[in-house]
């Protein structure tokens, strides 16, 4: 089979499942990527990218994709795009055409005409959250969706409630979660013993929707509750536009020497760092500027899958995930006592089998392409019986 990927940054550090999805999808297909910017190649290589600048001026692409951010249509509409779009269409003789994100893939949708090639859009996050706050984006939401030759994917049942509260039902869509990969977040040691310390983790991108602000809380208040003799600390790992500040509040509360930031960290990394904790934390919340969400976090499902239990919030898709008081304990978003709580109760759990067993049976990454092989399928099918 061969597919025609759009996204239109290839590949963001913050987007890394869509690279893995990718990556994932050209050992079973043929896979050709455009996107109008090609970012970090040597972290994330690629062999087959073809970039379509919004426009030659670098000045004159960063207007316009700050129009597009605003939704504005016409600026999703260019002669010079549709060529290319058209030319690799010819050239590459797709089967079916993939685009992710709502907003971002009106660039592709905006310059390809309703055909006989069938196109699965990706919904993700903030496309089925904050961006529905604008009505110019629920009315282009509402004409993508329209089209007979376009399909759209949520990644949770949740996100895609949300979608149909705000533009009414779409009787025709697809839900599939995304997998993580079982055989490389597979437990090889046993967790530290509970009577030395509790080891806390946080892996994620350091944005609002994150909530580290809230973890960095909780945790004060939980070490400023514990006896002397059971210590405990907490790691963050990743990078991003609020670590500063959080760095500011660790400091602020004196808890320099037992928080530690360990920056971007590579998936092995992040897998070695959850073979030494205990415990992951995600306290996801909604910005209240923003109303950006998240979908179901991968980094939930990775540390599930080494045995973790899991303190996060009744946040979008992640009770799909985390049941509470099973798989871990959640809580109310900015609920800092509660979460306080949380910790205390959860720093005396063990591992727990049943999370692993868990993302295998719903949330594993062969999983995940299968289901993704049967939706290009059937769309294609259904495209030829019109």
């Amino acid at each position: 089979m061969k597919i025609l990927v759009f996204v239109r940054e290839f590949a963001a550090p913050t987007l890394t499942f869509v690279y893995n999805e990718i990556q994932a999808m050209s050992t079973r297909h043929d896979v050709l990527v455009m996107t109008t910017e090609r970012t970090n190649e040597d972290r994330f290589p690629f062999p087959n990218v073809q970039v379509v600048p919004l426009h030659e001026n670098r000045f004159i692409a960063k207007q316009i994709r700050r129009f597009q951010d605003d939704n504005w249509g016409l600026a999703f509409k260019s002669s010079r795009i549709r060529r290319a779009i058209s030319d690799a269409v010819r050239r590459f003789e797709p089967d079916l055409i993939h685009v992710h994100f709502g907003g971002q893939g009106w660039i592709f949708l905006s310059n390809w005409p309703e055909g006989n090639i069938p196109v699965v859009l990706s919904f993700h996050g903030y496309d089925a959250s904050m961006k529905l706050r604008s009505a110019r984006y629920r009315n282009q939401c509402r004409s993508v969706l329209n089209r007979r030759d376009v399909t759209p994917i949520f990644v949770s049942l949740n996100m895609a409630s949300r979608m149909e509260e705000a533009i009414g039902p779409i009787p025709d869509h697809e839900i599939l979660y995304y997998g993580t990969d079982l055989d490389f977040f597979k437990r090889t040691t046993p967790a530290s013993k509970r009577d030395q310390y509790t080891h806390f983790l946080q892996v994620s991108s350091f944005t609002a929707k994150k909530g580290h602000t809230y973890t960095i809380q909780a945790f004060a208040r939980f070490i400023a509750q514990l006896p002397e003799d059971k210590p405990a600390y907490l790691t963050l790992a990743g990078d991003g536009p609020t670590l500063q500040a959080c760095k500011s509040l660790v400091a602020l509360l004196g808890l320099d020497h037992l928080v530690e930031f360990r920056g971007l960290v590579t998936p092995l990394e992040s897998k070695e760092l959850m073979e030494s904790a205990q415990v992951f934390v995600h306290h996801s919340v909604t910005p209240e500027d923003s109303g950006d969400q998240e979908g179901i976090p991968n980094a939930i499902m990775e540390a599930m899958a080494m045995e973790l239990p899991i303190v996060s919030t009744f946040h979008s898709g992640i009770p799909e995930l985390v049941e509470n008081e099973v798989n871990g304990i959640l809580i109310k978003e900015r609920d800092i006592e509660s979460y306080t709580s949380a910790l205390h109760r959860i720093a005396d759990w063990q591992l727990q089998q049943q999370n692993r067993e868990k993302v295998q049976s719903l949330f594993s990454k062969k999983g995940h392409l299968d289901k993704l092989d049967e939706i290009y399928k059937s769309q294609i099918n259904r495209i030829g019986t019109i």
